[in-house]
């Protein structure tokens, strides 16, 4: 996903390296993981501080999906 991203950037400005400053995401690990998570590798290739921003909306659609499974998985076990 990363390098078809910086492709894609590459493409349309080439000098993003210079002109990003944030990134906003939904927090998930695939988007912020420490190592490997796409806004964790877009920081490592501008040449200044990214500023990551977490949308609240997207946060809150997680929580309550998580919620939901586990509320779900609670019905299910009672059942059983």
């Amino acid at each position: 996903m990363f390098n078809m991203l910086v492709k894609f950037l590459d493409a349309l400005y080439g000098l993003w390296h210079h002109k990003l400053i944030n990134v906003g995401t939904d927090g998930e690990p695939r988007m912020v993981g420490r190592l490997n998570g796409l806004v964790t590798c877009m920081a490592r290739e501008v040449e200044h501080h990214v500023m990551h921003i977490w949308c609240p909306l997207h946060q809150m659609d997680v929580i309550v999906k998580d919620g939901a499974e586990m509320l779900y998985d609670s019905e299910r076990s009672k059942q059983a």
